[in-house]
């Protein structure tokens, strides 16, 4: 054999070893596959059908009322007199007899007695009487009148406050509104924001007898050395 025949035997063999490892690879030569038609889907479950009966009316139940009688808004007279005679209690001649018989009655000495035992003032109380009637003063009907509170045109009690002080510093402001409270006034405040900054405004009050806050601020314009001024309070 010569070397020539070899090299294309050689050749040929590797060919054919190559297409029987790529040919299938490239192609599937397989059987053709089966498809699943079987349905996952469950099967319908049986519904029984529900028989309602009809609906039967209770022999107990009261018919209702028509619109007129529902809204009539009165009674004819024979109706209400026939509804008064059968409340009216009927006594047999018996039972009327011994109603009479229970009834008590007065013997003309205990009737005279009665009206001995009345009292009867004497000109002289009487008058006693109409005299010890209090009387105010013009000073203690003007301090009644002081104290009793004002009324706004709705009817509602005026209060009023005393504004003790002004602050921009708050700290200033804080400190009076503790000294204060520590007093035992009962002050608070309100705080107004402006573009200069916040201004912190001191209050004692509120209170609905005026005078009672004048008596205040006497007090805590001394003791504060400041110039406090009552004012209406806006809530």
């Amino acid at each position: 054999m010569g070397e020539n025949l070899k090299q294309r035997f050689v050749g040929a063999l590797v060919l054919i070893a190559l297409a029987v490892i790529i040919i299938p690879l490239m192609f599937d030569f397989s059987s053709s596959r089966e498809v699943d038609t079987q349905s996952q889907i469950p099967p319908r479950p049986e519904i029984k059908p529900v028989i309602v009966p009809e609906p039967v009316r209770p022999e107990n139940i009261i018919p209702a009322k028509s619109d007129e009688e529902i809204f009539q808004f009165g009674v004819d007279s024979a109706e209400e007199g026939s509804s008064l005679d059968d409340e009216t209690p009927v006594f047999s001649p018996e039972q009327a007899s011994s109603l009479d018989d229970e009834a008590p009655v007065l013997s003309p000495e205990k009737a005279s007695s009665l009206d001995d035992e009345a009292p009867v003032l004497s000109p002289e109380k009487a008058s006693s009487l109409e005299d010890e009637t209090p009387v105010l003063s013009p000073e203690k009907a003007s301090s009644l009148d002081d104290e009793t509170p004002a009324l706004s045109p709705e009817g509602l009690p005026v209060a009023w406050v005393l504004q003790v002080g002004s602050f921009r510093d708050s700290d200033s402001a804080k400190t009076l509104l503790k000294n204060l409270l520590e007093d035992g006034y009962k002050a608070f405040v309100r705080e107004k924001k402006e573009d200069t900054g916040t201004l912190s405004r001191i209050f004692v009050g509120p209170d609905v007898l005026k005078k009672k806050l004048v008596k205040e601020k006497t007090a805590i314009d001394k003791k504060y050395g400041v110039d406090a001024i009552l004012v209406r309070f806006e809530p």
